[in-house]
């Protein structure tokens, strides 16, 4: 896959441009809008390869929200590859991204809690 970001009001990036510049090894959450703007077909192979279009990108920066993104992301993750426990490499990846290790049951709807 390949892809652009969207121009204007679309591209939510432009908050933490400077950023981005400073510090290339901090991970942001961003949440993104995105479809199919393209797709090859290698004729020897059959394989069709999408052209990725963001149509909206949005960095998450509050920590309630960022909590909840950390939740959906691993929710979807579990749902993709059908695994409840994540491997250790994925795991040490969303704990850099998401800042800090906070135990979530990723099977809760978003935005609830089970605690009382």
């Amino acid at each position: 896959m390949s892809g652009k970001l969207p121009a204007g009001d679309g591209n939510g990036l432009v908050a933490i441009e400077s950023q981005l510049v400073r510090d290339d090894n901090q991970v942001y959450v961003a949440i993104a809008l995105i479809d199919s703007k393209t797709v090859t077909i290698d004729k020897d192979s059959g394989d069709r390869v999408a052209k990725v279009r963001v149509r909206r990108i949005e960095v998450v920066s509050r920590p309630e929200d960022v909590a909840v993104c950390r939740r959906l992301m691993e929710r979807a993750l579990s749902v993709r590859t059908g695994q409840e426990t994540l491997p250790y490499d994925l795991e040490t990846e969303i704990f850099e991204a998401f800042g800090g290790r906070e135990e979530s049951d990723f099977r809760e709807e978003p935005g609830t809690s089970t605690s009382e």
